[in-house]
C-alpha cells in the first residue's frame, strides 16, 4: 500500500543501516518503520557436500523447496538437491561468520563496495 514508504526516502541510494539485535523480519520491519514487501531475506542453504546456496526472497514471501528444487535441477546446479537444507547457526559461523538473521546481500556476500565477491 505504500503508506511506510516514505521511511526510505533517506535509503534511495544503496546505503548501509545499523540494525542490533533485528534477526527476524518482524524485527527488521519494526526497527525501519516498514512492511516485508520491502525487505529482502536471505536464505542459505547447504548440502552434504558443503555446497552452498543463497536464496534471497522478498520479505513477505516464503520459499517453496520443491519449486525451487526443480529450478536447480532445470538449470544444472551443482547443488545435490536430495540432500540440500538450510544451513544451521554451527554452518552460518563457519562459511560466514555470522548467525542466522545478519547475512544479507550486502556482507558477506559482497564486498565493502558493494560488488560480488
Amino acid at each position: 500500500d505504500g503508506a511506510h514508504w516514505h521511511s526510505f526516502e533517506q535509503y534511495k541510494e544503496a546505503t548501509v543501516v545499523d540494525t542490533p539485535g533485528t534477526t527476524t523480519i518482524e524485527a527488521l520491519c519494526q526497527h525501519l518503520d516498514c512492511t516485508p514487501e520491502y525487505i529482502c531475506k536471505t536464505l542459505i542453504y547447504v548440502d552434504d557436500n558443503a555446497n552452498l546456496l543463497a536464496v534471497l526472497v522478498r520479505g513477505d514471501y516464503e520459499v517453496e523447496e520443491t519449486k525451487l528444487k526443480n529450478a536447480l535441477i532445470q538449470n544444472g546446479t551443482k547443488i545435490d538437491v536430495s540432500t540440500m537444507r538450510l544451513a544451521n547457526e554451527q554452518e552460518l559461523q563457519k562459511y560466514f561468520s555470522s548467525e542466522k538473521g545478519f547475512i544479507g546481500f550486502y556482507h558477506p556476500l559482497c564486498s565493502q563496495d558493494g560488488d560480488l565477491k
